[in-house]
């Protein structure tokens, strides 16, 4: 018999490597920026959900947001 070791994000989502979790969370963190900047807090979706916004609004940010 062998260990089994699994990774699982703030989110739930579960990883067998340690990089590909810590790669998962930067990217939520970077989403997660930028929706707070949107107005937009994480608890306010689900996770298969998104929020179309009005163009002119991102162009207004969109200097800041360039995270990504």
């Amino acid at each position: 018999m062998k260990a089994i070791e699994i990774y699982e994000t703030n989110d739930g989502s579960r990883f067998d490597k340690k990089a590909e979790a810590i790669k998962y969370e930067e990217l939520c963190d970077k989403c997660n920026s930028i929706n707070l900047k949107l107005g937009i807090l994480a608890r306010d979706l689900e996770s298969n959900e998104y929020i179309q916004h009005d163009p002119e609004v991102i162009k207004t940010h969109l200097e800041s947001l360039w995270v990504l």
